[in-house]
């Protein structure tokens, strides 16, 4: 009878031990998928707001190159006018 009892004994450590293991994994397992979780949010937040800069350098780039072609017509109505008055 005490041979069983050990045995028994045994039988529920082991047991335990093994539910203590995969409670274990099963909590890492989590923390890993909510830390995962947490990084990709600020990683889609950190897209997020360097596409909203990209938007706006696009914005900035396009005004630019708007006021270079307005600047590039004054020059050349410019030209135009000085080359009218050193031909009279």
């Amino acid at each position: 009878m005490n041979i069983s009892y050990k045995n028994t004994s045994k039988l529920k450590k082991k047991q335990k031990r093994s539910i203590l293991i995969f409670t274990l994994v099963i909590f890492v397992s989590f923390i890993s998928i909510f830390y995962c979780n947490h990084k990709l949010n600020q990683y889609k937040d950190e897209n997020t707001n360097l596409k909203s800069k990209i938007n706006s350098l696009d914005t900035d780039i396009s005004d630019l190159k708007s006021k270079n072609s307005k600047l590039l017509e004054q020059k050349n109505n410019l030209e135009s006018k000085i080359n009218s008055l050193s031909k009279q």
